[in-house]
């Protein structure tokens, strides 16, 4: 998301919308044993009045950068800062534990032990992260802690996971500026840049915010001192309450006075430490395009500039002949390796790449992918029209196979040499459920690679009957894979698609265990956006709930070799990378979703 993007929103103070998560980028942990109050400097004032940044001395801790990714060996060698301490034993939600915190230039992360598995966007109760985001106990106001314990003077802002909506119910993530003398507002959560994983399922989650960002509707700069205070509290369905931690201060550097850049440290690594570069690194080389072969001739002499747009010659003039201008080619993103098998996955928000190719064009031609698995293209498109759209717009020496299911909007389409797969027996029976999946076998790496798109039902936390009909979906798809190895014999499978796992992890587990030709796990892809510590594949400010990973790819890594694997996000490109690959800043907004590439060979 551009930060700019933030001042779009319409209205300053907007109503805070409820509904059930749609996040994703999960990986279950088990979490060490929670700390004891002793494991952590003591906060707590004696007193009951409010505390300030005079009673909670600033610690220090080493600035990092993290990847928000849901994996949490960077955070290694760092000291939590506050922990949990229920006065509810007994709740059946969350028990907050420790909580670790560091920052960059950019941002400030923090890390949340949650104490249970649960989707911290769709709870019964509400995780409140309560900033004083300026270090200045006169700008914010008093929030208490609970069990009539003092509260922090100051806070400026509250992150809820989970809020009460306007319906009575809870779920997503909303966001409040706090400022003294004027009412509580809310303000949109991605104006504070807020992202976190993983967001189905777990018992921890991290976490990070923008520093130094102008939030609309509120005259702080978060991050901005040279301090920040926090306490983390749950209340539940009543409003009371139950869990809090202590609260805690922490120096910050000075931020920057020149414009703020994305982070360059890979993820994991310090600040100014020179990373070793991976084959699946966020950044990848850009391959420059063949130049079209011009003759010199013509080329040593300048044409004159022909007449503005609406414009003739004038009367009596005789026009030159001239060739027709051939549209310079502009640069692909270069494979891992040369000779490598190319594969997107790309959700196209309801059939908007037919409504708005433009953006789509733009973006498909630098993946220049062999082998794209849609979703969404829109429940009456068949493969015809699938078929004239990448023959006009992606043009090949062979012309695009696709396969389509047009009641379901999902597709596979191959510019090699392929074959469409009509249903296989593990998607019959009258058990079988309603799967949005279609399958194509494709000559790919010198191989029969089975190349599968699929899109699981949405939404939903875990255990309820969105994530039951996943489950079930998941199990469909994975009788799907056994049966070809059977019927098809493949040499290779590959999966792409919208997983939505923000319930449980348990589809995706289904899905990979011990379903690849030699019985072993099929591979989870780890990509991160382009540009970014990130595995975001999701993202809309318009809806209450946080960036995400939605989409996934799955490969035999008994056959192939993952070589490079990124996720595509416009807005995280510099101003040259978007010339030399003939994109515009704002083409990844076309869809909710960004696609998802691997190479592989």
């Amino acid at each position: 998301m551009n930060r700019d993007d933030r001042f779009s929103w319409p209205g300053l103070r907007l109503a805070l919308l409820s509904a059930v998560a749609m996040t994703a980028s999960c990986r279950q942990s088990s979490l060490p044993p929670l700390a004891d109050d002793a494991e952590v400097a003591e906060s707590a004032s004696p007193q009951d009045v409010p505390l300030t940044i005079a009673d909670l001395p600033p610690q220090w801790v080493p600035g990092r950068t993290i990847a928000i990714d849901g994996k949490f060996e960077d955070w290694e060698g760092l000291h939590a800062v506050a922990v949990g301490n229920s006065t509810y034993e007994a709740s059946r939600y969350v028990r907050l534990g420790r909580v670790w915190t560091t920052f960059d230039r950019n941002w400030v992360y923090f890390r949340i032990e949650l104490g249970r598995v649960v989707n911290v966007q769709g709870l019964t109760g509400t995780v409140s992260l309560q900033l004083d985001a300026d270090g200045n106990r006169l700008t914010g106001d008093i929030r208490t802690g609970g069990s009539g314990e003092p509260g922090i003077a100051g806070i400026d802002f509250e992150l809820n996971f989970s809020p009460r909506g306007v319906n009575g119910g809870f779920g997503g993530v909303g966001a409040e500026v706090i400022e003294a003398a004027l009412p509580t507002a809310p303000v949109n959560p991605y104006w504070l840049g807020a992202s976190f994983a993983p967001t189905c399922a777990s018992d921890q989650i991290e976490l990070r915010l923008a520093r130094g960002d102008l939030v609309p509707g509120a005259t702080i700069t978060p991050f901005d001192g040279a301090s920040f205070a926090a306490r983390l509290t749950f209340t539940d369905e009543v409003g009371s309450i139950v869990d809090r931690t202590q609260p805690f201060s922490v120096a910050l550097p000075p931020l920057p006075r020149e414009e703020l850049a994305m982070p360059v440290a890979a993820p994991g690594h310090a600040e100014g430490e020179a990373p070793a570069q991976e084959a699946t690194e966020p950044a990848a080389p850009v391959e420059e395009a063949p130049a079209p072969v011009v003759d010199a001739s013509a080329a040593a002499a300048e044409p004159e500039p022909g007449p503005e747009p609406g414009e003739g010659p004038e009367a009596g003039a005789v026009e030159p002949a001239v060739e027709p201008t051939i549209e310079p080619q502009h640069g692909r993103i270069a494979r891992g390796e040369p000779g490598d098998v190319r594969a997107v996955t790309w959700n196209v928000f309801n059939g908007a790449i037919f409504r708005n190719p433009e953006p789509f064009v733009r973006v498909a031609r630098a993946l220049d992918a062999d082998i794209i698995c849609f979703q969404e293209i829109g429940s009456n498109t068949d493969g015809g029209q699938l078929e004239s759209w990448l023959n006009q717009h992606l043009p090949t020496n062979f012309g695009w196979e696709v396969r389509v299911k047009p009641e379901q909007g999902v597709a596979v389409a191959s510019r090699l040499s392929a074959v469409p797969v009509e249903s296989l027996s593990g998607m019959d029976g009258p058990d079988a459920p309603h799967v949005r999946a279609a399958s194509m076998l494709v000559a790919a790496a010198d191989r029969r690679v089975l190349v599968t798109s699929v899109h699981l039902k949405c939404c939903g936390r875990a255990g309820d009957s969105s994530d039951q009909k996943r489950v079930k979906e998941a199990d469909a798809i994975r009788r799907l894979l056994r049966a070809a190895q059977y019927d098809l014999q493949p040499s290779g499978l590959l999966v792409m698609g919208d997983f939505n796992l923000v319930g449980s992890y348990e589809p995706m587990q289904i899905v990979t265990f011990q379903n690849d030709l030699d019985a072993s796990d099929l591979l989870i892809a780890d990509p991160y956006v382009r540009g970014d510590a990130t595995n975001t594949t999701w993202r809309d400010p318009q809806q209450p709930f946080l960036p995400a990973r939605l989409d996934y790819a799955v490969i035999s890594d008994a056959v192939f070799r993952i070589t490079q694997a990124f996720v595509l996000d416009t807005e995280r490109l510099s101003e040259s990378e978007l010339a030399r690959l003939g994109l515009q800043a704002d083409d990844a907004r076309a869809s909710d979703h960004l696609p998802l590439v691997v190479d592989f060979r």
